[in-house]
């Protein structure tokens, strides 16, 4: 039960900080999920932190037909030349 929590929160946290590296998503789940009691059904961090960006692979668009929202480009990204 708390492995299917920890995926699913996993899952909702990765589609909310899509730039937030998957190793920290997992990370602070973990540590607001797991208590002292042993899980030993848990899988590895790696293989969680593989959901994670399978997942978000899923959200990305398919093809080069969208919009460019400026907020998420940092400053002085594009030059002139």
């Amino acid at each position: 039960m708390v492995v299917t929590r920890i995926k699913c929160l996993a899952k909702q946290k990765a589609s909310m900080n899509v730039f937030k590296p998957a190793s920290e998503v997992v990370n602070d789940i973990l540590l607001n999920e797991l208590t002292d009691t042993p899980c030993p059904s848990l899988p590895c961090l790696d293989s969680l932190q593989r959901t994670v960006n399978s997942f978000r692979q899923q959200l990305r668009p398919q093809d080069l037909e969208f919009d460019l929202e400026m907020e998420h480009v940092p400053d002085k990204f594009f030059w002139k030349m």
